[in-house]
């Protein structure tokens, strides 16, 4: 279990800061010390870079690339994809993954619920909260991980700019590194 959630964590974090490619993809070389986690990923079809020449390793993750990763973590091959987001098209490369992170709370939207401005904003950066939160969702919905009680609050430099919603995820975060 703790296993798990650290690869997971080591993959989300490699991909916050810097990614890179193998194989066909021109933007990466065997020698860099990412190239066997990007290895990993590619060939568990977890992600598979920008287009058919580039892994794009140097660009942030947005909202929709997490949530297409823990989909196909948890093996999702197809869902019935009809989401409640109204700027998450049905033929949207991301739409199956969205609708999956909705429907299994691992995802919220903004606005109000049944509005026409009820939206996911797929394509905006994951800040550290929402990717915090993502994961730790993800983690709850799979049975791997605890609550973190023991957090030493005061270690967590940016603790004030915490959303509420996100202070459980963020302890979670800081104590399993």
């Amino acid at each position: 279990m703790k296993k798990r959630i650290c690869s997971l964590g080591l993959v989300f974090a490699m991909l916050v800061t810097h990614v890179f490619a193998l194989g066909q993809f021109t933007d990466v070389s065997s020698d860099n010390p990412y190239y066997e986690a990007i290895e990993y990923v590619y060939n568990n079809q977890l992600m598979e870079g920008c287009s058919a020449e580039r892994f794009e390793p140097d660009i942030y993750v947005n909202r929709a690339m997490v949530v297409m990763v823990l989909w196909r973590m948890d093996n999702c091959i197809s869902a019935f994809h009809v989401t409640s987001f109204t700027d998450v098209g049905f033929y949207d490369w991301y739409c199956e993954a969205v609708t999956w992170a909705q429907d299994d709370y691992i995802v919220n939207g903004y606005g109000e619920w049944g509005t026409p401005d009820y939206v996911f904003k797929p394509l905006d950066l994951a800040t550290k909260e929402q990717l915090w939160t993502m994961l730790w969702r993800y983690t709850e919905m799979n049975k791997l991980t605890e609550l973190a009680e023991d957090v030493n609050l005061s270690m967590i430099a940016d603790i004030d700019r915490v959303s509420e919603y996100a202070m459980d995820a963020v302890k979670w975060g800081y104590a399993n590194g």
